[in-house]
């Protein structure tokens, strides 16, 4: 395998030739974008340290500090990686978050699976599958396409639109919005609550059990108890086939009660100052720093170190010149010592 390394602390940039179907690790601490590349190869730009080893059938990519990398669509993607981490505009691509602290994310991916992501996890689009265990949220998706397999979740989960099978196994409230027009199967195992959102005309049928009780408000059933058994309407064929099971409540309908907890999610950090940084970079190629220019430092901004570096320069003159607020160049500051 051939090793590039770069120089311990600096700004650094390496351009890549990929085989379809190559596999991209990238393994580290953020913050960290992935983005398409459009010229077919693999960008990684960053400051701070970090190096790559290419073989035959795969690059791993090193690094610490904030990192950008720049993938071609025809690759699979792992990440091992401490965040914030923010992955965008791959269609298709197959991402494999082998192990991620988060914050993540994901703004339109191919297919998913993961291993292990600690949240706060927010996802737009799912062009495929999503499947893997050991996620703690809270967990948002806006649109998946697949199926969602998820094993030992802790919520809360909000999906605000999926097509395919869902199949869950979770702690805290999953709140799950189906459009009722395709046939699905949804199988929930929960220790909290299930609020499942979905039109008062679609045809259902399946057990519903929950400790807390069970509330349906349908066309064809309307119902209060602890245990329900839906039957669809005489001569039509069911639309949703529920199994879900929970030890709190669950409510089935169109109109979710008022009293249900809605979650509240954590701020996705890491998103509008990290592009910033990465636009003072330049393009792929790092432009070498000008010669630092002497005027007054804002009183908010952190102070000067003796012996500064070139990166710890850089940073002070974002600060001087308005791209990123003391507080983001402390937390660079920090990632550089």
């Amino acid at each position: 395998m051939k090793v590039k390394a770069f120089k311990r602390f600096g700004m650094f940039a390496e351009s890549i030739s990929l085989l379809p179907g190559n596999k991209v690790e990238v393994r580290g601490n953020g913050p960290v974008t992935i983005q398409p590349a459009n010229d077919g190869q693999l960008t990684v730009t960053g400051v701070g340290q970090g190096r790559t080893e290419q073989g035959e059938e795969r690059v791993i990519v090193r690094g610490n500090g904030p990192i950008a990398v720049k993938t071609p669509q025809n690759v699979t993607l792992a990440l091992n990686l401490r965040g914030p981490v923010k992955v965008a505009a791959l269609p298709e691509v197959h991402l494999h978050a082998q192990k991620v602290t988060g914050p993540l994310i994901i703004d339109v991916i191919g297919h998913l699976t993961f291993d292990r992501i600690t949240g706060p996890v927010n996802i737009t689009e799912v062009r495929g599958d999503i499947r893997g265990r050991r996620i703690k949220g809270p967990i948002t998706l806006k649109h998946g396409l697949g199926d969602l397999r998820i094993e030992d979740a802790v919520g809360p989960l909000t999906v605000e639109a999926i097509e395919g099978d869902v199949d869950l196994t979770l702690r805290g409230d999953a709140f799950i919005t189906l459009s009722g027009k395709l046939n699905q199967h949804i199988r929930i195992r929960s220790q909290d609550n299930v609020y499942l959102t979905l039109p008062a005309n679609a045809r259902v049928q399946g057990h519903v059990r929950a400790d807390d009780g069970v509330q349906v408000e349908l066309d064809q059933q309307f119902a209060t108890d602890t245990e329900v058994a839906l039957t669809p309407r005489e001569g039509e064929e069911p639309v949703l086939i529920l199994d879900i099971e929970a030890e709190g409540e669950v409510y089935v309908g169109p109109n979710p009660p008022a009293t249900a907890p809605r979650p509240e999610y954590t701020k996705m950090v890491g998103k509008g100052w990290l592009a910033r940084i990465f636009e003072s970079l330049g393009a792929s190629t790092p432009r070498p720093s000008p010669p630092p220019r002497r005027q007054p430092q804002p009183t908010s901004s952190p102070p000067p170190k003796q012996d500064l570096s070139v990166e710890q320069e850089m940073i002070l003159r974002m600060v001087a010149e308005g791209k990123i607020t003391a507080e983001e160049a402390d937390r660079l500051m920090e990632a550089l010592s």
